[in-house]
């Protein structure tokens, strides 16, 4: 009787390469999950230890850190998207062919809460207006603005506080 199908060694080979490196991956990804800063709202907090980590040795308690009295921008960049809460591609000039821009800013304030704005102008002329809330020290904030081929030309965000003092001007193009 002839065999229809003949089994060759090499495939035993190629499977257990395919099964470890799968495992590898899981891994991988696994460990990269845990490391990730969490979201919460417009805030980024680190995550806890977990109880099979040993307790940081710290001698000294540190001082804690003192509430701004007003609102201070630490960080204003405009950029292609906002993931996790950290600006993605921030640049000074982008194609007129996207959809979006976001202005994304990290401002420290009273941690009893604070509002900022983002106005944005295009050729001198102010298109739009985002108020944003945040509260404490590095509350990373940011609007989102749809683009067009239309809209192409010299731009910038203004962000204020909301006593109408301005914290920054950020400058972009789209070209």
């Amino acid at each position: 009787m002839k065999r229809i199908f003949e089994f060759k060694p090499i495939w035993l080979l190629q499977i257990l390469f395919v099964i470890v490196g799968f495992l590898v991956v899981f891994q991988y990804r696994k460990t990269s999950d845990q490391n990730q800063a969490v979201t919460v709202g417009h805030e980024i907090s680190t995550p806890s230890l977990k109880n099979s980590d040993p307790p940081p040795i710290d001698p000294e308690p540190l001082p804690e850190e003192e509430e701004p009295a007003q609102v201070m921008l630490e960080a204003a960049v405009v950029c292609l998207d906002v993931e996790g809460g950290n600006s993605v591609l921030a640049k000074s000039a982008f194609n007129k062919n996207i959809d979006y821009l976001y202005c994304h800013t990290t401002v420290s304030g009273p941690k009893d809460g604070f509002d900022i704005y983002h106005r944005w102008f295009h050729r001198g002329e102010q298109v739009g207006e985002f108020r944003l809330s945040g509260n404490g020290r590095h509350s990373k904030l940011w609007s989102k603005k749809e683009m067009s081929y239309k809209k192409a030309g010299d731009w910038q965000v203004q962000i204020m506080d909301e006593n109408g003092v301005q914290l920054g001007v950020v400058k972009f193009s789209l070209n």
